[in-house]
């Protein structure tokens, strides 16, 4: 476990050496935010999110959001293998 910036948010690093996989899980009813130092500081500044293929990089406020009970996997990428299960 990561230590808390949001009380509504737990945060997960697993640590491989293909890299991290940085887990974020939203337990609350509203919008939360991922700072953009907490993927920075597991070497994911622009990162890709596991869950939906889809790039991810903190905005001018330097946050990501993460919708009402949402769960977000970030990494630096997909490992090749795993392309090769679709």
């Amino acid at each position: 476990m990561l230590p808390i910036w949001d009380d509504g948010v737990l945060a997960l690093a697993r640590r491989h050496p293909e890299g991290t996989m940085l887990c974020i899980y939203n337990v609350t009813n509203t919008w939360r935010h991922v700072p953009g130092w907490v993927l920075r500081d597991h070497g994911l500044g622009s990162c890709l999110e596991a869950l939906s293929g889809e790039w991810v990089t903190p905005g001018p406020d330097d946050r990501v959001g993460l919708p009402p009970y949402a769960v977000a996997w970030f990494v630096a990428h997909l490992h090749e293998s795993w392309a090769d299960e679709e």
